[in-house]
Parts: C-alpha cells; structure tokens; sequence
C-alpha cells in the first residue's frame, strides 16, 4: 500500500512539475508574442493578456503544489526547538493550523469556482473558475501531503 501510494506521489508531482514548466512557457510565449505584435505588426493580440495571466496562475499554484512537502522554506523549524515534548507539540499545533488554513482554501477556492463557472472571461470566454482551479488543486495536494506524511514537518 505505501508503495503504490509512493508511486502515485511521484506520478502526481511528475505532471505537477510539467503543468509548471508548460505554464512558464505559456507565458513567456505569451508575453513575447504580445510585444511582437504590438511593436512590429502595430496590431496587438488582445489575447495574449490573459493567456499569460491564467497561465501565470497555474505555473505559480501548481508548482506550489509540486514542492510543497519536499522541504519548502517555512517560518517555524521543529529541530530548533529544545526538548521532543515540546517540539512535538508545537509542530502537531502547527499542522492543525496548517491543515485548518488549507480546508479554509479548498473550500473558498471550490465556493468561487461555482460561482464564477457561468462568468466568461472578458477575451477568451472561459469561465473565470479557470483561475480558482490550481488554487484548489494546491489546497487539496498540500492537504492529502500533509496527511500522508505521517508525523507533521518532521
């Protein structure tokens, strides 16, 4: 069972890691394709705002999610403080916290993107939900994260 809930982690951060990089490249095709056309052909792509804003918004959450767990930076350092009582403890009270803010996040990212399905972006006509994806995305992998390791920010 924990082997295949590994290999499945490692699958789920493999395609985090290319929504990432594709989105990156999203927007810096994006971006240049705008001055491109604004600056040589004098007709600007009007698109090419939002393909780089909903891209930025994936490549930013998604990666989020991708290196979250695997020692991103963090205010509170469990090793720093003395006695494992203590440690223990505040790092439990740091994961409640933690995993309270994350349901909070799922739940207003879900509430927003239902009500937000209906609402066309102004250029591309897609449903504004499009930004509130990867936010719940990141909620939800941060949280399933958080559960499966076991002991909290060891």
């Amino acid at each position: 069972m924990a082997s295949a809930v590994a290999r499945l982690d490692r699958s789920v951060r493999a395609a985090e890691a290319l929504v990432a990089g594709t989105g990156v490249l999203a927007v810096t095709a994006s971006v240049l394709w705008g001055v491109l056309t604004r600056y040589v052909s004098h007709q600007p792509a009007s698109w090419t705002g939002e393909v780089a804003a909903i891209a930025f918004c994936w490549s930013c959450l998604v990666g989020a999610s991708w290196i979250y767990g695997s020692g991103h930076p963090r205010i509170f350092e469990p090793a720093a403080v003395p006695g494992a009582a203590l440690r223990r403890l505040l790092a439990t009270g740091a994961a409640l916290i933690e995993a309270f803010v994350l349901v909070a996040v799922l739940y207003l990212s879900l509430r927003q993107m239902s009500v937000n399905f209906d609402n066309p972006t102004p250029i591309l006509r897609l449903p504004v939900s499009i930004y509130y994806l990867p936010l719940a995305w990141f909620a939800a992998a941060a949280l399933s994260r958080l559960a499966l390791a076991g002991r909290p920010w060891t």
